[in-house]
C-alpha cells in the first residue's frame, strides 16, 4: 500500500487563497444587493432618491453593527431588529 504525501500549502499560497474567497465573498453580496435593488423597485416603485437614502443608512447600521460586534451581541440585536420588522416570517438570523 503507497503512502501520499499532500505538501502542506505555503504562506503565500494560503493568502491568495484568501484573496480569491474575499474577492468572490464580495462579488456575490454586490450581486445579491443588486438582485435587491431590482427587486424594491419592481415590487415598491422605489427610485434613485430613495434608494440613495437607504445607502446612507446602509453604512451607518454597518458602522453601527460593527461597534455591536466588538461586544458580541450584533447578531442578537440585528435578530432583534428584523424581528420588529418582520414579526410574522422572521425565525431567526442563521439557518443551521
Amino acid at each position: 500500500m503507497k503512502s501520499r504525501y499532500i505538501r502542506p500549502y505555503s504562506k503565500r499560497e494560503k493568502k491568495a487563497m484568501g484573496e480569491t474567497a474575499e474577492r468572490q465573498t464580495r462579488r456575490s453580496l454586490e450581486k445579491v444587493q443588486w438582485v435587491m435593488i431590482v427587486a424594491l423597485n419592481d415590487a415598491l416603485g422605489v427610485g434613485e432618491e430613495r434608494f440613495l437614502r437607504v445607502f446612507d443608512r446602509y453604512t451607518e447600521l454597518l458602522e453601527e453593527y460593527g461597534g455591536f460586534e466588538a461586544d458580541e451581541v450584533a447578531d442578537e440585536i440585528l435578530s432583534r431588529r428584523v424581528k420588529q420588522i418582520l414579526p410574522k416570517s422572521f425565525t431567526k438570523l442563521y439557518q443551521e
